[in-house]
């Protein structure tokens, strides 16, 4: 959704004249806000569930016993982080699957917020500012795409065929694009391409269904992470290399 508006909030913002350059007042609209509501948080979003002023004691007990089903939740008694699960989490071959898996879609994912306008200017039919309003249509539908099939995976209590599914949608939205020259079915391509985030967002989740405690999500997350977050590096450097 962020990148939906965001591409909108870039179209109107490139249509401003003034003093300062576009992209000055860009990130001035759109972090000086951010800057603000991070002080905003800091103070207001609670650590936990226990400490979330806005439930009642009723309340925190529901929410604790749903966070806590098939897995292990200290309830009551906060006993911080426990270093041998953590070793756990790092060390288990179910935490290296998903982190393999998640440096595969960020090798998309992460270029595709960067290179989207680029793309659709490139297709030869629309202008710079054009292109930033029109990579909000597919961010737009993806969004709905993402709750969707992580409410289906949770329904189903699968995650796998739902993650195979989003990547598989995204890599025939890349391939129709490197195949087609059409510009129609090329910017359709690209509501297929941006699936790769609903798998993204499901392989998030699954992290934290395969490991029984907090401290052994938090090894899990941080092999992750680890190898995940190298998807990024090569999935920019190839784009800017091809750009």
């Amino acid at each position: 959704m962020a990148n939906a508006y965001g591409g909108a909030l870039a179209y109107g913002i490139t249509q401003i004249t003034g003093t300062l350059a576009p992209w000055k007042i860009l990130f001035l609209i759109e972090g000086l806000p951010t800057c603000a509501f991070a002080l905003v948080a800091w103070f207001f979003l609670p650590d936990g569930i226990t400490s979330a002023r806005f439930l009642t004691d009723r309340e925190k007990e529901i929410a604790q016993h749903f966070v806590a089903r098939n897995q292990r939740l200290d309830v009551g008694k906060e006993q911080g982080l426990r270093w041998k699960e953590v070793f756990e989490g790092l060390t288990d071959p179910k935490s290296f699957i998903p982190g393999l898996c998640y440096f595969g879609c960020n090798v998309s994912f992460a270029s595709l917020p960067l290179f989207v306008p680029t793309i659709i200017s490139e297709m030869g039919s629309f202008g710079s500012a054009q292109s930033n309003g029109l990579s909000a249509p597919p961010y737009l539908l993806c969004f709905f795409v993402i709750i969707t099939l992580c409410f289906l995976s949770d329904h189903f209590k699968m995650r796998g065929p739902f993650c195979a599914f989003a990547a598989t949608t995204g890599a025939i939205g890349f391939i129709i694009q490197a195949t087609c020259s059409t510009t129609a079915v090329r910017y359709f391509a690209i509501f297929l391409s941006v699936q790769i985030f609903a798998s993204v967002a499901l392989l998030l989740s699954w992290v934290a269904n395969i490991h029984a405690t907090e401290s052994k999500r938090a090894g899990g997350y941080t092999v992750l992470a680890t190898i995940g977050q190298c998807g990024p590096v090569l999935g920019e450097q190839r784009q800017r290399n091809r750009t």
